[in-house]
């Protein structure tokens, strides 16, 4: 099990963009909202597994169908003495102890969120890299390898990595709710937080009276707290 660090999220500029200043000034700002948004939906979800919508059921039991999983990734998670093959995903989700809809069970998909441009001004986070996958690959042993002459086995099976993205896109194609998706009170909060962002500057500037946020009562209140928090350091 990968431990994972919920204070940081790793931040993603191309190479290209590096040593531009222009660019680099204009995506500060969307990059930390981009970062203090993918901390908190990262929490919500792989912390207290609550998904922006309700994620689809697991097919029921009498049309499920067998699950195979690698041997390194079981030994990941702790699981010995088994073959690899589950009777369905539930019982090997189970077997795992994952907590429901978290969709973290080494950790790996969650420990490559980024945050990243998004051309020269806007910004968005997503899963990136690659970690261990369940699915295994057979390699063909030679016949005097150690493995084979202490074994006796003809092949090795070994767990593939998979991209994280395409983890993502599994939970979604299989559930219909994607891991990173926020929720309507997250997409205000982001709002009013740039918006307040914005009034405390030209106050600074101009000298005006702070204009509280108006017509957005609905937002996250924590996430709304973290990204001014974010916004107005420097």
């Amino acid at each position: 099990m990968i431990k994972i660090d919920y204070r940081t999220v790793r931040k993603r500029i191309p190479v290209k963009y590096k040593f531009n200043r222009n660019v680099l000034r204009q995506l500060r700002n969307p990059i930390k909202v981009a970062q203090e948004t993918a901390k908190h939906v990262r929490k919500r979800v792989a912390i207290r597994g609550k998904t922006a919508t309700a994620p689809r059921s697991y097919a029921p039991k009498n049309r499920e169908t067998a699950y195979f999983v690698g041997p390194d990734y079981m030994r990941s998670l702790g699981i010995s003495n088994h073959d690899g093959r589950f009777e369905s995903s539930r019982e090997f989700h189970s077997k795992a102890r994952t907590k429901a809809r978290t969709f973290k069970v080494t950790g790996g998909m969650w420990e490559g969120l980024t945050a990243s441009n998004e051309g020269t001004t806007k910004a968005r986070f997503m899963f990136e890299r690659s970690s261990l996958g369940k699915a295994s690959k057979k390699r063909k042993l030679k016949k005097d390898s150690r493995i084979a002459k202490e074994t006796g086995r003809r092949y090795a099976i070994k767990s593939r990595k998979a991209k994280n993205s395409a983890k993502a896109w599994a939970v979604f194609k299989n559930l219909k709710v994607h891991p990173l998706q926020t929720t309507p009170n997250e997409n205000a909060a982001m709002g009013a937080a740039v918006l307040s962002a914005a009034h405390s500057k030209f106050e600074k500037f101009f000298g005006s009276g702070h204009q509280e946020v108006v017509g957005m009562a609905q937002f996250d209140r924590k996430l709304y707290r973290n990204i001014l928090r974010r916004l107005k350091k420097k």
